[in-house]
């Protein structure tokens, strides 16, 4: 028996449906706000499994002061290769 990983199947099913709109990302440097909601959080892992998937290189910048669940959810979304910079 093989288990399955609904969040791998969840993302790649949402990545088959959108992949011309993140081709539009490519390169780019996008600021999503509410990234700690539940919407927020999805979005971002989506955007972080097509990021990864589709060698989007786009970055994501953190937020000028990010709040502990911010940085919890980073430490969530290790497992992909997300630019992530500190504005200054």
């Amino acid at each position: 028996m093989n288990p399955t990983n609904s969040l791998a199947e969840d993302m790649d099913h949402v990545l088959a449906h959108t992949r011309d709109l993140w081709e539009e990302l490519r390169g780019q440097r996008i600021f999503i706000t509410g990234g700690t909601g539940f919407f927020g959080c999805w979005l971002l892992e989506s955007f972080a499994w097509a990021n990864d998937k589709m060698n989007l290189h786009a970055e994501a910048p953190d937020p000028p002061n990010p709040n502990s669940a911010y940085r919890d959810l980073f430490l969530i979304l290790a497992w992909c290769d997300l630019s992530v910079r500190t504005e200054d």
